[in-house]
């Protein structure tokens, strides 16, 4: 299964970010909820 990262809403588009976060479960950290993308002032 292939992760998906998901991307920030900028300006009334989805835009992927300069890198991305991995959030993890804080009840179980080897459980990844999934991958979002992290901004940079370009963006902004």
């Amino acid at each position: 299964m292939s992760e998906s990262i998901f991307c920030n809403y900028i300006n009334g588009e989805w835009v992927e970010g300069a890198s991305s976060l991995a959030n993890i479960s804080p009840a179980d950290i080897s459980d990844v909820i999934g991958h979002y993308a992290q901004a940079n002032k370009e963006h902004a």
